[in-house]
């Protein structure tokens, strides 16, 4: 039987999980629309800027930038929900 592949959320747990490479911001400096729908401004530590900016300069393409849009009162009543 083929396994179904992997949501993106289990793919980032498992790399949390494993100590893997994964970072997290929330730091919304700046929104404004635009002809497309809109750009966002996001704020990140000094590491992360470092990082990206490498893998950009020298072309590595090993990182990638994803945004998830999530409802913060979902977020935080799963956050403090009892198992």
């Amino acid at each position: 039987m083929r396994r179904k592949k992997k949501t993106d959320m289990e793919v980032m747990e498992q790399m949390f999980l494993t100590g893997k490479d994964i970072r997290v911001t929330n730091t919304l400096l700046e929104m404004k629309s635009c002809k497309q729908g809109g750009l966002m401004t996001l704020g990140i530590d000094k590491d992360t800027y470092k990082q990206l900016s490498n893998d950009i300069v020298f072309n590595r393409n090993e990182y990638v930038v994803v945004a998830y849009i999530v409802n913060i009162n979902e977020f935080e009543a799963e956050r403090n929900r009892k198992e």
